[in-house]
């Protein structure tokens, strides 16, 4: 019978780790390392701490950066998720050099640091532009459709979030008749059930009033043209809108009928077939490779900040790839 030399997954070791090493030349992560500890003016991010004097140190900005945009190249956007590779994986640990940041912390950082990242934003793109990697002959200007982190259940004109409160009220007073009628029954089957009852009346109760916090809190949101009429607002993000198309050939040109024109002309069609270099691989690479399909966000200000963050990703790759951060 052959023999095999003697292995056991249940031993233990101690492994000696130097982290700089772990961090190879020619990788995604040395580029990322490299550009935020030697080339990345981070002082944007220092101006909201206040401990100089007292309180806690605080993490290095630098730090949750590495590791965030790390994580986002990994196509990793939970907070809880980001923590638990700083506790597991020994590249999360070599950019953290061995912290773990909170997930309450990273995610604040995230939500919080919108206007500096839209510098650091600047910065790699200048850096790329110093490397060669931009062509400067064609500038493209495109768009996409992205979920937001709202719930189509919460989405509605004034006047079908009104009916939907009329309904949730009724349906309240509904059960909390039906509770009261049934509450003289003491079997331990009908104390469950008026709990489960309790419980429903309070999930509705609670469904209610919000709509109408935001009904009191808020306006109708109109749509542009000529003839504006209410469009759809949703009560968990407000500033996300549904997008439609109008069909309408019965009005004046516009911008829009204009550009049109051009690009259907025979040097609109060679100019706009470039864009299909130029734009979409950075969609497509980043709706498919990082698996961005949906922010995590809400409001505006935010998405654009994780948006930024998911286009810096891409932009710090072709450095990585194509740049002179190989090592």
């Amino acid at each position: 019978m052959a023999k095999f030399k003697h292995y056991d997954y249940n031993q233990m070791s101690m492994v000696v780790i130097n982290y700089l090493e772990q961090i190879q030349p020619g990788t995604f992560e040395f580029a990322l390392h490299y550009l935020i500890s030697e080339k990345l003016d981070l002082s944007a991010f220092h101006k909201p701490y206040k401990n100089d004097a007292e309180g806690r140190p605080a993490y290095d900005p630098a730090i949750l950066l590495k590791i965030l945009v790390f994580a986002y190249s990994k196509g990793i956007t939970s907070s809880r998720e980001i923590q638990w590779c700083c506790e597991t994986n020994i590249i999360f640990k070599a950019l953290s050099c061995d912290t773990v940041p909170h997930f309450t912390t990273i995610a604040h950082f995230v939500s919080s640091r919108v206007q500096a990242i839209e510098s650091l934003f600047e910065q790699v793109l200048l850096i790329c532009d110093q490397q060669g990697l931009l062509g400067n002959e064609l500038f493209a200007i495109d768009g996409c459709k992205m979920r937001s982190n709202a719930s189509k259940e919460w989405s509605g004109t004034f006047k079908e979030l009104e009916q939907k409160r009329h309904k949730l009220k009724r349906l309240i007073q509904y059960h909390l008749s039906e509770h009261q009628e049934k509450d003289t029954c003491e079997s331990e089957e009908s104390l469950e059930r008026n709990n489960r009852k309790t419980q429903t009346i309070q999930t509705l109760d609670a469904a209610a009033n919000k709509i109408d916090a935001f009904l009191k809190q808020n306006q109708p949101r109109m749509g542009k043209g000529k003839r504006s009429k209410e469009v759809k607002s949703n009560i968990t993000d407000p500033e996300s809108v549904k997008m439609t198309i109008a069909l309408n050939d019965q009005r004046a040109p516009t911008y829009t009928d204009w550009m049109n024109h051009r690009v259907d002309s025979p040097k609109g069609k060679q100019i706009y077939s470039h864009r299909m270099s130029v734009v979409e691989p950075v969609f497509g690479n980043i709706g498919t490779n990082k698996g961005l399909s949906r922010f995590s966000l809400r409001g505006k200000n935010k998405v654009q900040g994780q948006w930024q963050l998911y286009c810096l990703v891409h932009n710090v790759e072709k450095l990585a790839k194509y740049g002179g951060l190989s090592g």
